[in-house]
């Protein structure tokens, strides 16, 4: 059976991510505030992000733009923020500022430029978003004590609101409370709007772990992007000798849950502190957490206790020398050497993250799935693994109760997905096309298609080659009209292992439908992992027609998730999306 063309269809996703074209060595440095406003200056409130530098007429970027909009303020003080001036640039920019609009400009932008660049680095690409064009970045967007991502706006809007109690530091009853301030509240937007990009059909709610991984993965974003802050992380170890259970490092969005009447942070990382290495099973359980954000917060803590247990094998030491010594000053070469390692190994952590979003399927991804695809994404750069990151991570995992389905023992080896080879399809497949795509050169000529097109004609060529032997996935049925097969994306995965060494390899992402009587359009679909040479790694998939995947969704939709079930019944399968988007937006979900 051979798959003609209408019966593979091709996404309008595949257009060619736009490569950086400014000089990597050009630099801009400007101030933020490290955590949010409510910080004392003491602790580290004021510091500095480096960025590549891009001019900024206008404050609009070549991928993020900054909306004018006046929120709280005088509208005769709005006007664009100049950080090319040679006095700005000078100074490091603005000085930060709770009631300059220019400022809240300055913040969103670095922010989000700092977490661009952070994707980039550990995807080994340009990272795209869900559309076509610049993400808008808009401080101050409502008068509401909120903030999200909206894909339809192609936007993330920042909210301020007057606090409403009595809080400790800058803030007081009535004070404003602009959300476009907040360090972990923008970094954790830009996050939903990148992995929007990297995962567009992630905001399909068909299981209640869908959700609640867009906003851990937010949360786990915000929270390594502490790390950043070397003299804040120096000096919260210092006070905690050596350890890391500083609040200004495990909390997330403080002075909004203060100022919003939650007495507390939004979230913490450490919901049950335990000693290192715990066996002991967390009484904050995955089957107790229905709602996104409380599931989330599981995430986050699971993979946070992960990073924290391995950070204290690394440092214990220098923590037993630290713990005679009551004061920074009294020996900064030691605290130097911790905070060295913390931050370091915060960013490992966050490739970790990051990369996963390679080795997920596209749809109906689970906790357990996530854990798989950073195994996986790490095995292939560091398959050594001496300080046992992976294993660090499937322990804390077990101990919130994190279920991994299809797996027959938490053992790393077995939660690896199953290399390509190992499958009864690998033995008929032919592989020439996939070859092709692998030899295609990296910039066309000026008379040739554009490169993503190219590609997409060597995967269309290898499915209509292939179209008996990918049966077995259930992911061909020409014959029902509305069914076709998707390409949905097709990117590059370049990453430079810690000796220094390239992988390079792509991962393509395929999408199908199916009319379900009761839930209306389900999907499934898969990602391949093909290496450099044209051989197909990994084969990650969702069978549309699983009777155990159709029977879990409609329980799903039938209970915890039923106001989503009518986003199913688009006339369409492209309306299922774009209906999803909306409505969850609506509900302010994904949110801060």
């Amino acid at each position: 059976m051979q798959l003609a063309d209408d019966d593979i269809l091709i996404a309008a996703r595949l257009a060619d991510a736009p490569v950086a074209t400014s000089n990597v060595r050009e630099r801009r440095r400007l101030q933020i505030y490290a955590v949010d406003p409510a910080l004392r200056q003491r602790d580290g409130q004021i510091t500095q992000i480096d960025l590549p530098f891009e001019p900024l007429p206008q404050m609009r970027g070549r991928r993020l733009s900054v909306d004018l909009l006046p929120g709280p303020f005088d509208a005769t003080r709005l006007r664009a923020a100049d950080l090319d001036s040679v006095q700005v640039a000078a100074r490091a920019g603005l000085s930060p500022s709770m009631t300059d609009p220019c400022f809240a400009q300055q913040m969103t932008y670095a922010v989000c430029s700092w977490t661009l660049e952070r994707f980039r680095r550990a995807l080994g690409r340009e990272p795209e978003f869900a559309f076509a064009g610049r993400l808008q970045l808009q401080p101050n967007a409502m008068e509401e004590a909120n903030a999200y991502y909206d894909r339809e706006k192609q936007a993330l809007r920042f909210g301020w609101f007057r606090q409403n109690v009595d809080a400790p530091g800058a803030n007081q009853r009535g004070a404003l409370v602009c959300t476009a301030l907040s360090h972990d509240i923008v970094v954790h937007e830009m996050a939903h709007a990148l992995l929007d990009g990297q995962r567009s059909h992630l905001l399909l709610p068909t299981n209640p772990d869908v959700l609640a991984l867009h906003e851990g993965f937010a949360d786990l974003i915000a929270l390594f992007a502490h790390f950043t802050h070397y003299d804040l992380v120096r000096d919260a170890i210092a006070r905690y000798d050596g350890n890391l259970d500083d609040p200004r490092l495990i909390q997330i969005g403080r002075q909004f849950g203060q100022g919003s009447g939650l007495g507390g942070p939004l979230r913490t990382s450490i919901l049950d502190p335990v000693a290192e290495d715990s066996d002991a099973p967390s009484p904050v359980n995955y089957a107790n957490a229905l709602l996104p954000h409380a599931r989330g917060s599981l995430l986050l803590s699971a993979v946070f206790e992960a990073f924290r247990n391995v950070y204290l094998r690394k440092t214990e030491k220098w923590r037993r020398v630290a713990a005679g010594f009551s004061t920074l000053s009294s020996h900064p070469l030691l605290f130097d050497q911790l905070s060295k390692t913390a931050c370091e190994l915060a960013g490992q952590f966050l490739n970790i993250v990051i990369r996963a979003l390679d080795y997920l399927p596209p749809v109906d991804v689970d906790f357990g799935e996530f854990l798989r695809a950073m195994i996986t994404a790490d095995y292939e750069l560091v398959p050594d693994d001496p300080w046992h990151y992976r294993e660090a991570l499937v322990y804390a995992f077990r101990r919130y109760g994190i279920p991994v389905s299809n797996v027959q023992a938490l053992d790393e080896k077995e939660l690896l997905w199953r290399d390509a080879e190992e499958l009864p399809l690998a033995r008929d497949l032919k592989a020439g096309a996939l070859e092709r795509l692998a030899a295609l050169p990296r910039r066309p000529g000026p008379d040739e298609p554009p490169l993503s097109w190219r590609r997409a004609e060597c995967v269309r060529d290898f499915l209509r080659d292939n179209g008996e032997s990918l049966a077995a996935l259930s992911l061909t049925q020409p014959d029902v009209r509305g069914e076709q097969l998707r390409i949905e994306s097709i990117r590059a995965i370049n990453r430079i292992s810690p000796a220094g060494e390239l992988t390079a390899e792509f991962g393509i992402e395929l999408l199908q439908w199916r009319r379900d009587p009761d839930i209306g359009w389900f999907p499934g679909g898969c990602t391949l992992i093909v290496s450099g040479e044209g051989k197909l790694r990994y084969v990650i998939w969702k069978d549309p027609r699983s009777a155990s995947r159709i029977a879990a969704t409609r329980r799903y939709l039938d209970g915890a998730g039923l106001r989503h079930a009518g986003l199913f019944q688009a006339d369409e399968p492209a309306d299922v999306n774009r209906a999803a988007s909306r409505a969850l937006h609506a509900l302010h979900l994904p949110c801060c």
